[in-house]
This record gives structure tokens, C-alpha cells and sequence, in this order.
């Protein structure tokens, strides 16, 4: 390799590219990569990188194809490091916060896109299969001319065409049979491999339940999420709700930009199978690059200094799951946001400090909320806990009332005002709140559907399922709401003592509620307080449909459950029956706050017992399976 500065010549990519560090021409550095990228001999010149996948460019998100990156040894993406080093050496301290953002998304998937592009996945020759295609030509060829042998009266030829083609029949059957036994064979060496690599993977495929369909039009699905979140922004300025203000944080929020370790350590647990979002770059190239890392440092930090995060940090592109079998109504979906991964790696760190600072300063309680928190798992505990609860209640023959409550598109029904007014609330400094009022502002998105991405969106109300920061800034505004629910826990909640200190009578897990009183009295007026709370919100709101309660006391000498007469958002709360028990975070409970009989939990077992026996291991790895 020649220098073309001074003319060296160079036998080692490495001494060039040390040799090159020594002159000022970062240009020369980044034109050597360049060119040597362009004329790699795998680069297919017909493959358009980067491109949208859909043909109107202004109106919808420019969303790349995923990166095909090949498992690599280290010592190849150790070459693939100093390469996008060399890349992303330039002043980037004179451009624009977008334009800088851009540069470095563009020049990290076209590195990699060119080195390894989209594959055409051809199918494989089959010798078999050709030879069968020969054979059934040949049985085709010997039909005509028997026939033709026929007319013609010659019986000799006949009777050889008959008794040739009488073994092309048998040859072609024995070879359907030998390529169904190798069929077979191939299918259980695969089965056994996949459950040796991972056996955990491997029995998640087994009990996957299969995803429900989507009947619905490309224009129903636009209509149905334009008349939802592209609505007008809400510029109600929201006032206290009636609540003591919280106290002074005693310890302040971290306010230092993101620094390299935690970088690093958000990205090691993120998982590499992660889909990415329109950047089209995914968490491996940041987990083996350790230059490209670097890089996000001066990045962050710009976002930091001016508080403004980057356009492309609020393109989303939604997928939408279906909640049902067949689903007909848009409702029915729950659309799950990918954005760029660079953001995610952004709101990861910014996410973990603002769940720090509620934490360490008493904002949460992790008692009564236990959703999005780390280290908590949650449902178990609840479910443990209401358990108890009511067998206390059956024990003792004391009365206890129960109602959870559902609130209807919660995600999508917080105010963007609302939650600015959260955390002031909360006291968080003006540095948190500018960044996610400037995120929010940018909000756009585009939704997959069968026929590509659909034209873009604003996002003007609600959060994104997915994003990382949703769940600390949802848990964030209903925290006001569990606030206010607590103040009445002493005076009217169901408490018993368990473990040697009281239990708790206010339930949550993220929207999921679950509120318990002595008396169903005390439960309408804490009922009262959410739709008063709702209502504040001017977003938020009960779906009384999915609300339920259950209510156990003595009626006429014999203590049995009974219709309370709750009523939430001026409908009845449907009572528990014994037909029709209520789940509450994947655990049934029936009208006498029990687990229902074990009729259904054995028809699970034995359907799981039969999907396990099907498998094509051996039992050794089947009894494995089912532990």
C-alpha cells in the first residue's frame, strides 16, 4: 500500500493505516477506507442501501433494511473497529446537533451494509428432487409412446413400453420414500441440535402460542391512528390536583452527561436479537465496536449541553400486535414502537437516573407500585399478597371488598402537558424536563403494514410502547394517582398483619389496580377519587367493561360473597362469579377469592405434555423440557 502523502510503500494494512496517523490528512485516512470498502469484491452494484421501502420519499420514514452481519471472530471486528474509526475521525464539533447524528448513523450502516449486503437466498439444488424431475419426464415420454404402440397394434412394443414404465413408476415412489426418511432424519439432527445450543430457546418454540391475524384494510389502520394520537396538542396548564406536594428531593439528580461506562454497561444488557428501528443498525455493532461507542460520548453530550435531542431520535415505526385471534378493530392491537437504536442507548441511561432519583428520594413506593422497577418482579408479590389477604378475610369471616380497575389506552391517553406537569411535580430539574418536552415535540411515526410503511404520522398525544423512556414517565404520572389512594390507605383499607408488619390495600402495576377496603362504601369513595383524577388528566379514562370487584361479608348468618354495588365512570362494576372468574396479572381468582378448580390446569398440562411428545428428541431431553 502507498502513502499518498509522501510515496511509502507498506506490505501490512496496520503499519499503513499507523503510518497515516502520523500526517494531519484526516482526509486521506478516510478516503483510503472509503475506497477500500468500495472496491471490495462483494459489493453488489445493483442493491440500493438505504433506501426507503416505500416509493412516496417526503411522506413516509426513511426505514432501512436490517444489517445482514455474519457471526464474526473478534479479530474480524477488531479490522471492522479501526476502519470505522478512521471513518468517524472528523471535526464534529462544527456541525449541526441532526446533521452530526445523521453523519454518524449514514457512515456506520453504509460501512457495513457494503461489506456484507442483502443476500439472494436462492434455493439450493436438490439432487433428488432434479433426478425425480427426470424420471417423471421419462414416465411422460414412455405414456405417449405406449399409446402411440397401441394404436398402431404392435403388442411386443407395447408390452416392453409397459414394463419400462412400470419401473420408473417404482423408481420414482422409492425415491419420494427415501427423501421423505432423509426428510425425517434431518428434522429430529436439526430438533436435537437447536435443543442443545439452547434448551430454554428451544422450549419457548414449543409452548409459543400462535399470533392472531389481522382482517383489517391499510386504510382502516391509518384512519383509526390518525383520528388517535394526530390530533391537536393539548395546551391545558394543569394545576396542583388537590394533593400535599411532594418534599424536597434530599438527593439531586445526576446531571452529568452519559458517560462511556454507563454507555457501555446499557449496551452489554441489551440483547443483540433486539429489532432495530429506521436506522436499521442493531445492538451488536455498538457491543463489538468499541470506537463507535466512543463517538456516542460527544454526541450525548451535545444533546446534553443544549438540551435539545435530534429529529431522528422521535421516528418510530410501529408494529402492531394483535391482542386477538382475529382481529377486526384497530383497538384490538397493541403497537409496539422501534425507534433508532442510538436514542434507545440515550433514554436507556436517562431512564435508569430519573427511576434513581424517584427511588432514592421516596417518590415511589415500591410496596404499592411495582411496575417498570428494577429488580422487582411484582406480580408475584401482589398476587401473593391479595391471596393472603382474602384468606384472612375467609378466616377471620371479616368483611373485605376488592376492585381492580382497567383504564382504557393508558399509554396512549398521557397528555404530553400532563407529563411535563408530573415532573415538576416531582421536582425534577428544568435539564430533564426541556430534553423530553423537546422529544416529545418531534414525535413522528409510520405504521408496517402489508403493502410497506404507510405514510408518516405526528404523535401529539400519548407515549410509545417500546420507547425506554415510556415506562419511567408513565409510572411517573400515575404515581400522582397512587399518592392520593394512599392517604386513605390507614383509614379505610383492608390491613392485617403478615410477616410481622401490615400489608398494603392499594395494588399497582403500572395501569393494573387493585384497591381492598373494609367496607364497599369506602371503595366508591376511593373510586370516586380515580374518575376525579381521570377526569384532571383530560386523557385518562375507566373502561368499566374491564372492571371488576369482589366483595365477601356475612349476609343472613352465612358469610358469602355479594353484588357491592360499585359504580366507576357511571357504569356498574361487574361482580365476580364462579362461571366467570377475574385474572389479575396471569392469576385467576373466584368468587370466594380462590384459585378456581385444577380442571383447567390439568387440561394445560396434559395439551403441553402432548406438544412435548411430539418433539423429535430424545426422552432424556423431553423430561428436561418439562422442568
Amino acid at each position: 500500500m502507498k502513502c499518498p502523502t509522501c510515496g511509502k510503500n507498506y506490505k501490512r494494512r496496520a503499519w499503513y493505516i499507523k503510518h497515516l496517523k502520523t500526517h494531519n490528512g484526516v482526509e486521506a485516512r478516510q478516503s483510503l477506507v472509503r475506497s477500500s470498502i468500495i472496491t471490495s469484491d462483494r459489493v453488489d452494484p445493483h442493491v440500493s442501501h438505504g433506501e426507503p421501502l416505500t416509493g412516496n420519499h417526503q411522506e413516509s420514514i426513511n426505514i432501512r433494511t436490517r444489517l445482514s452481519i455474519p457471526n464474526m471472530k473478534q479479530s474480524t471486528w477488531k479490522v471492522h473497529d479501526d476502519n470505522l474509526a478512521v471513518l468517524l475521525e472528523h471535526p464534529g464539533s462544527k456541525q449541526e446537533l441532526n446533521s452530526q447524528v445523521e453523519t454518524f448513523q449514514n457512515t456506520v450502516y453504509d460501512y457495513f451494509n457494503e461489506q456484507y449486503p442483502p443476500r439472494n437466498h436462492y434455493a439450493r439444488k436438490n439432487k433428488e428432487n432434479s433426478f425425480k424431475i427426470k424420471m417423471r419426464k421419462k414416465k411422460r415420454e414412455l405414456i405417449k409412446n405406449l399409446r402411440i404402440a397401441k394404436a398402431l397394434g404392435d403388442n411386443h412394443l407395447s408390452h416392453q413400453l409397459a414394463r419400462a414404465l412400470r419401473s420408473i413408476l417404482k423408481l420414482i415412489q422409492g425415491i419420494s420414500a427415501q427423501t421423505a426418511g432423509y426428510r425425517g432424519n434431518f428434522d429430529r439432527a436439526k430438533q436435537e441440535v437447536d435443543f442443545d445450543k439452547n434448551p430454554f430457546e428451544y422450549s419457548k418454540t414449543i409452548f409459543k402460542k400462535e399470533r392472531g391475524q389481522l382482517l383489517l384494510t391499510n386504510d382502516q389502520i391509518y384512519d383509526h391512528f390518525k383520528s388517535t394520537y394526530e390530533v391537536p396538542k393539548s395546551v391545558r396548564l394543569y394545576t396542583d390536583p388537590n394533593e400535599q406536594k411532594p418534599e424536597i428531593p434530599h438527593i439531586d439528580f445526576h446531571g452529568i452527561p452519559p458517560t462511556l461506562d454507563e454507555i457501555s454497561s446499557h449496551i452489554k444488557r441489551k440483547s443483540s436479537k433486539s429489532v432495530p428501528g429506521p436506522d436499521g443498525i442493531p445492538y451488536i455493532v455498538f457491543k463489538k465496536c468499541p470506537s463507535v461507542r466512543k463517538h456516542l460520548i460527544n454526541i450525548y453530550g451535545k444533546i446534553w449541553s443544549r438540551k435539545q435531542i435530534p429529529e431522528c431520535f422521535g421516528k418510530a415505526i410501529f408494529v402492531l400486535i394483535p391482542k386477538k385471534d382475529r382481529v377486526t378493530d384497530p383497538k384490538d392491537t397493541r403497537p409496539i414502537a422501534l425507534t433508532n437504536t442510538i436514542s434507545k442507548i440515550f433514554f436507556s441511561v436517562l431512564q435508569t437516573r430519573m427511576t434513581r432519583f424517584m427511588l432514592s428520594n421516596k417518590y415511589f413506593r415500591p410496596n404499592h407500585q411495582k411496575g417498570f422497577l428494577p429488580g422487582i418482579s411484582g406480580c408475584l408479590e401482589h398476587n401473593t399478597l391479595l391471596s393472603e389477604s382474602l384468606k384472612d378475610a375467609r378466616k377471620s369471616e371479616r368483611q373485605i371488598t376488592v376492585c381492580w380497575i382497567d383504564l382504557e389506552n393508558a399509554f396512549g391517553s398521557i397528555q404530553h402537558e400532563l407529563m411535563l406537569f408530573a415532573l415538576r411535580w416531582y421536582n425534577f430539574p428544568p435539564l430533564v424536563r426541556d430534553m423530553i418536552a423537546s422529544y416529545y415535540s418531534k414525535l413522528r411515526f409510520s405504521i408496517i403494514t402489508k403493502e410497506g410503511p404507510s405514510k408518516s404520522l405526528s404523535y401529539n398525544v400519548g407515549l410509545f410502547q417500546g420507547c425506554c423512556l415510556s415506562p419511567i414517565t408513565f409510572n411517573i404520572v400515575i404515581n400522582i394517582l397512587v399518592d392520593k389512594l394512599i392517604c386513605n390507605e390507614k383509614k379505610w383499607g383492608y390491613r392485617f398483619k403478615f410477616n410481622n408488619k401490615y400489608t398494603e390495600s392499594i395494588l399497582a402495576f403500572a395501569d393494573d389496580l387493585a384497591i381492598l377496603t373494609r367496607h364497599p362504601k369506602h371503595c366508591q369513595v376511593l373510586l370516586d377519587e380515580v374518575d376525579k383524577f381521570c377526569e384532571w388528566t383530560d386523557g385518562l379514562r375507566t373502561k368499566p367493561s374491564k372492571c371488576h370487584c369482589l366483595c365477601l361479608g356475612r349476609r343472613n348468618t352465612r358469610y358469602t360473597s355479594y353484588d357491592p354495588g360499585l359504580s366507576i365512570g357511571g357504569q356498574c362494576v361487574s361482580t365476580v362469579t364462579e362461571d366467570a372468574p377475574f385474572k389479575f396479572l396471569g392469576r385467576k381468582i373466584d368468587n370466594i377469592g380462590r384459585t378456581p378448580s385444577l380442571e383447567g390446569i390439568v387440561d394445560s398440562f396434559l395439551n403441553d405434555l402432548n406438544k412435548v411428545d411430539s418433539q423429535q428428541i430424545s426422552n432424556v431431553k423431553k423430561s428436561m423440557d418439562l422442568r
